[in-house]
């Protein structure tokens, strides 16, 4: 029973993550376009075929039907999958780093749209401001369970002050670099998505995690884009900066206590 229980938030956080990816793939396919996430429902979009419940379980669907349509045989992108169990790896991060908590209520959605504004950034290179809006309220749930004591204090959720540092340091600092671009180079040197994308994760991760959050998405960017670019494969900025908020978030205040650590011991 002990075991069992040890083993529920894990569980818990997979299934969610794998719902929360399934939804991924609505948002993904919709939002860009600017349709209803309600109507219509669930559809094949190459015949228009409804999908039936039991189509749209999460990978196990997709693996069920062999990646094509029931009703025509179109062949589902195996990025659907993908994107559900990426989801479901970050709800599972949740698991590995906060303790189930009020916390979840922020950090599971939060962490799945990351993954929805990558992909869209990756397609359309663009980031929504429907879903940057969304990951700021989010912010501001944050803000409210951990004014209030509920969300506990392994939340990694910041205090007030902290958390408005952290969207001084996060939009301040990449709007200066956009305003930086133009100035020097006459033309757009970071899109205003980005700006909005870390001014509502400055206010989740608060002012230093952000500041970590963008140094690795720079170093990553630099690394990743000219490796890309020998390839001719030019890669939006946003999903380095979504990837290095995530990985600021699992490891963020240990690298910088780390790093203090370190940089004091000197």
């Amino acid at each position: 029973m002990e075991t069992l229980v040890l083993w529920t938030p894990w569980w818990l956080a997979l299934l969610l993550g794998l719902a929360l990816g399934s939804f991924n793939n609505v948002l993904i396919h919709r939002v860009p376009q600017g349709l209803s996430l309600v109507r219509p429902g669930s559809s094949c979009p190459s015949c228009g075929r409804r999908i039936r419940p039991w189509e749209n379980v999460p990978v196990l669907s997709w693996l069920g039907l062999r990646g094509r349509c029931a009703g025509c045989g179109w062949r589902i992108p195996v990025r659907y999958p993908l994107v559900e169990l990426l989801t479901a790896l970050t709800a599972l991060s949740v698991a590995w780093r906060v303790p189930l908590g009020w916390s979840w209520l922020v950090w599971l959605p939060a962490l799945a749209l990351l993954v929805a504004l990558a992909v869209i950034d990756l397609d359309c290179r663009r980031l929504p401001n429907p879903l940057t809006a969304t990951l700021g309220a989010l912010g501001g749930l944050g803000l409210i369970l951990s004014a209030s004591g509920l969300a506990g204090a392994e939340s990694r959720l910041p205090a007030l002050p902290d958390a408005l540092l952290g969207v001084l340091a996060g939009g301040g600092l990449l709007w200066g670099f956009a305003w930086l671009g133009w100035l020097l180079f006459k033309r757009e040197g970071m899109g205003a998505g980005d700006v909005k994308l870390m001014a509502a994760l400055g206010l989740l991760l608060g002012w230093q995690s952000t500041l970590l959050a963008i140094f690795l998405a720079a170093l990553g960017g630099s690394i990743g884009g000219l490796l890309l670019k020998r390839r001719g494969v030019e890669l939006a900025f946003g999903p380095w900066l979504t990837l290095g908020s995530w990985l600021a978030l699992l490891q963020g205040p240990e690298w910088i206590r780390a790093y203090l650590d370190w940089a004091l011991g000197l």
